[in-house]
């Protein structure tokens, strides 16, 4: 795929390094942005789907150094109206005073590694995904998975087409003396840590 070929290459530059050399690694939709970055470059297609950006969160990224001051260098090269449209997952509340001190613009903040997702303990223990469905909830699936990380990627998968409340997440850890595993209920979703985040949900505002 497109993406695959491109993430590749902004490897190879030095744009994007898996290595962690920020505390948090780039959303998915930030790695997209990267990516449609890239290809305005380079002159080569790529077009950033929202309603796909799944496709992102197999990987752990980070922006190199010079791979953030050139990212800012090109949002610069940018009207507000263009960002607006083409990197709406960055700047779809982003201002022209936000625009004219781009360089410490909290919508950037996940690219500097300063914001991002906390993978919290337990996320790479094994876990069980229970979905309970029916009349009076009778019918009922289970499914196991190496980390809670892939029981979190598959819950955003099957919530597209099923309720949220059908689903119940366990972290299991195993006891070393007798080998049981023991199951501990958790959050179905990761939260995100909103530090230097402008909250722009009327809803939230004053909560946090």
């Amino acid at each position: 795929m497109d993406y695959e070929r491109y993430i590749a290459q902004c490897i190879d530059i030095g744009i994007l390094t898996k290595l962690s050399i920020r505390k948090y690694p780039l959303r998915p939709g930030n790695i997209a942005v990267v990516l449609k970055a890239y290809a305005l470059n380079a002159k080569i297609p790529f077009e950033i789907d929202n309603q796909n950006l799944n496709v992102f969160e197999s990987y752990r990224l980070f922006l190199t150094e010079k791979g953030l001051a050139w990212l800012i260098n090109e949002f610069k090269k940018y009207t507000l109206a263009f960002l607006r449209v083409g990197f709406q997952y960055t700047f779809s509340q982003a201002s022209q005073h936000d625009l004219e001190n781009i360089d410490n613009y909290s919508g950037l903040n996940n690219f500097k590694g300063v914001s991002g997702i906390n993978y919290k303990q337990g996320t790479q223990n094994k876990a069980l995904l229970v979905r309970q469905y029916g009349k009076n909830n009778k019918l009922r699936v289970e499914t196991m998975f190496d980390t809670l990380l892939d029981a979190r990627k598959e819950v955003l998968h099957l919530t597209r087409y099923y309720p949220a409340e059908q689903f119940t997440l366990y972290r299991l850890s195993k006891q070393k003396k007798n080998g049981v595993y023991y199951k501990y209920k958790v959050p179905l979703f990761l939260e995100e840590n909103r530090r230097g985040l402008a909250v722009n949900l009327p809803h939230l505002k004053g909560k946090l």
